[in-house]
């Protein structure tokens, strides 16, 4: 229905359900309360089977919910205008469902039904298109505002995993960026230049709002993506397997990254990276860094990340 249809039905519920008083006020006459509770109750019911209906069901409800609107309009119109009667629901049906007015110049009734038949299921049609288009836009930017698409770079610098120092380490790449270019000095430049990619077991939006925060996105690039570091689908979000240099963070757990299990992670995640990108230049940071206690973690950690150091090595990469 059209634009008027909509505006009558809105009034007609708007001064049901708050504007007239004689309807509306509690010390009304009873009879106007009656009618008002019927018509509240018959559109209520209205809207329940509306919406039990299929789609052709609901096409045809909406078609047959007009009539009145249109039947109503067109007397009007025939009285005031002195337009016939046929030529004027014709000229309503038209404004009423939007439909092109040409449709009703066809040569005979069959080729009117035939042609108006068309331009519904073209409706249909349009309305399937457009529905389409708007769920791959949504999904788009819904992938784009999660990070869910994978960041195709090569030569760049991963971080894995975050704790309270990935900020410093951010913030240290920028000051790098400013030192280098004062001093001139153009290989200096190009590394501390390179979009920074960052895995965590941390939300996406978290991390946007720490690093926006810093400011570094003017240096560089920074690409932010939620996943775990042990998982190699989670690894190629951020391209680890083209990456120049990847940095393993201790996980941040309670303010510690000391325990056997937090450096299995730790040693997991070097694995991880070693056996999908052999030729990178790896640094783990060491748990000393973030708690000096529980020394047998450490040598854990030392241990067991030394077995990805072959590995490493044999094509041209490195392990600190």
């Amino acid at each position: 229905p059209g634009w008027l249809q909509f505006m009558v039905i809105f009034s007609v519920m708007a001064a049901l359900a708050h504007g007239i008083p004689s309807l509306a006020s509690p010390t009304g006459p009873p009879a106007a309360q009656w009618l008002r509770d019927v018509l509240l109750a018959q559109l209520d019911w209205l809207a329940t089977l509306f919406g039990s209906l299929n789609a052709i069901l609901k096409f045809v409800f909406v078609i047959v919910a007009a009539m009145p609107f249109v039947l109503l309009s067109s007397v009007f119109y025939h009285r005031l205008t002195g337009t016939p009667l046929p030529a004027s629901l014709i000229k309503f049906y038209v404004l009423f469902n939007r439909v092109p007015g040409n449709l009703f110049s066809e040569p005979s009734a069959a080729a009117i039904v035939l042609v108006n038949a068309v331009y519904y299921l073209s409706t249909f049609s349009f309305a399937l298109m457009f529905g389409v288009v708007t769920e791959e836009v949504k999904r788009t930017y819904q992938n784009l505002q999660e990070g869910v698409y994978q960041v195709h770079q090569r030569g760049h610098l991963v971080i894995v995993n975050w704790n309270s120092f990935t900020p410093l380490v951010l913030k240290m790449l920028a000051d790098g960026q400013l030192q280098a270019a004062a001093r001139g000095c153009p290989e200096d430049l190009a590394f501390y230049s390179k979009p920074v990619n960052i895995l965590a077991d941390k939300p996406k939006a978290e991390m946007d709002k720490q690093i926006n925060g810093l400011g570094v996105r003017r240096f560089f690039e920074v690409h932010a993506r939620s996943g775990q570091a042990t998982v190699p689908k989670d690894l190629k979000l951020i391209s680890a397997g083209k990456a120049a240099r990847v940095l393993i963070m201790q996980p941040e757990c309670g303010g510690h990254g000391n325990g056997l299990e937090d450096q299995a992670r730790v040693a997991a995640s070097a694995m991880a990276v070693s056996m999908l990108n052999r030729g990178a230049h790896v640094v783990v940071q060491s748990p000393s860094m973030v708690s000096s206690e529980n020394k047998s973690s450490k040598e854990y950690l030392r241990a067991a990340v030394k077995a990805c150091e072959p590995v490493l090595t044999g094509h041209g990469g490195s392990l600190q």
